[in-house]
């Protein structure tokens, strides 16, 4: 008589291959740094929770907002500098919430992770039953590159993904309302999330959406009159911010940072490079800029191709690729923004669970051995002696993520069951 043990049961066979690849990618970034390799290209190739910095990104220009009540909207426009406030209106409170404290990066690292800690509580409850999956999730949340990467940058994004996971918590929960107003919290901070409200429109869900964007207008409205000096004042500054961001961030190559934007634009810059070889930075600049139209083209027949398809398809694999769309298709998108894949991912975790769950073996292998190369570092990867092209792995890692998502059903479980709200 032949035995059914569960640990090799196929679902299970699954989190097992992504808790093998992650140990051995995580194993190699380890190597590379426990070699010196790292120390000898340590601003290119620092594995961020080895060597944690705190540099503090959003938090350290902290000359934008050091005169708020006296000047206005004036001071979203950096001391002496071009650098004008890049960020939705609603940001400005929560950067300036954090700058009021005595360490402010620490500060927003240690809220993000208990946050971070408390929603992986509820999820191991959840996976209790299945020991595999209870051991998965505490790999993830050893070996995370992309919430090191948060902390060390010291990025607002990690209060941003807060409330992006309550918008599909809520949206699984079939509590519609309480998913859109989730959703225009994040989108008042950061606009990608916004790609989310495709999921309401899937199921129709018409009166809520026009809920979350008139929450969006007030919140945005009500932050810009609050800064002031008067609306149409802040408001055309912050527009200035925005309108900078192609010549500070889209258009030039910036070695340093290359390495770490997983965006599919960087990825066509880091082909330029190697076509131009090393020329003159303005000559890059230019060069990114002439293509850049035909890439807005091509970013958008890659969506609306990828929509047209996952609206056939269960949810997960609509949760899965809209996830990937909002932190791929942006002209920049650092590694931190790669936490949104933790959603789909704790899902998917979730069904896998479930030993009875009916799955399609190898693209489940596949797509997940693809989320460990996502939550992974590869910053010894390098183009010569400089830039490091680890974020065009995981570019290919999501075009992969998102191929996959279009094409094979996941798992359906209870977010397709019908329910009302």
């Amino acid at each position: 008589m032949k035995l059914s043990v569960p640990l090799l049961e196929a679902p299970n066979r699954v989190i097992a291959i992504y808790i093998a690849a992650t140990l051995v990618l995580t194993s190699i970034a380890l190597l590379f740094w426990l070699t010196g390799f790292s120390d000898r290209h340590s601003e290119l190739l620092k594995f961020v929770y080895f060597e944690p910095a705190f540099r503090g990104g959003d938090l350290t220009n902290d000359a934008r907002f050091n005169a708020w009540h006296e000047q206005g909207a004036f001071v979203l426009q950096k001391v002496g500098t071009m650098q004008l406030f890049n960020f939705c209106p609603f940001a400005f409170f929560v950067i300036i919430f954090f700058l009021n404290l005595p360490h402010p990066v620490a500060a927003l690292a240690a809220f993000v992770a208990a946050v971070a800690l408390v929603y992986a509580a509820f999820l191991a409850r959840a996976l209790a039953p299945n020991r595999l999956a209870l051991l998965a999730l505490f790999t993830a949340l050893c070996t995370s590159y992309p919430f090191g990467f948060l902390f060390e940058r010291g990025n607002i994004e990690g209060v941003v993904w807060i409330p992006t996971v309550l918008t599909v918590y809520f949206f699984a929960r079939a509590r519609y309302l309480a998913s859109a107003l989730a959703l225009a919290v994040a989108c008042s901070i950061k606009p990608f999330p916004s790609m989310l409200f495709l999921l309401l429109l899937s199921r129709r869900r018409y009166r809520e959406i026009l809920i979350g964007v008139v929450a969006i207008a007030a919140i945005s409205t009500t932050s810009l009159a609050i800064i002031g000096p008067d609306f149409a004042t802040a408001l055309r500054e912050n527009l200035k911010g925005f309108q900078l961001i192609g010549d500070q961030y889209v258009f030039p190559y910036r070695m340093l940072e290359v390495g770490h934007d997983h965006s599919l634009f960087s990825f066509v810059k880091q082909i330029v490079r190697l076509l131009l070889g090393w020329p003159l930075q303005e000559t890059l600049s230019g060069t990114n800029r002439a293509v850049y139209p035909y890439y807005v083209v091509l970013a958008c027949l890659i969506f609306c191709a990828s929509i047209f398809r996952l609206r056939k398809l269960p949810t997960l694999n609509q949760i899965f690729g809209i996830c990937v769309l909002m932190i791929l298709i942006s002209p920049v998108n650092n590694d931190y923004t790669l936490i949104a894949i933790y959603i789909p991912w704790a899902i998917l975790l979730l069904a896998l669970s479930h030993t009875d769950c009916a799955i399609r073996f190898k693209p489940s292998v596949l797509l997940m051995v693809l989320c460990a190369v996502i939550f992974t570092p590869q910053g010894y990867m390098l183009l010569g002696s400089y830039a490091a092209f680890g974020a065009q792995v995981k570019t290919a890692a999501l075009c992969g993520i998102l191929l996959l998502s279009v094409i094979y059903p996941l798992p359906v479980g209870n977010l397709d069951q019908p329910q009302s709200a």
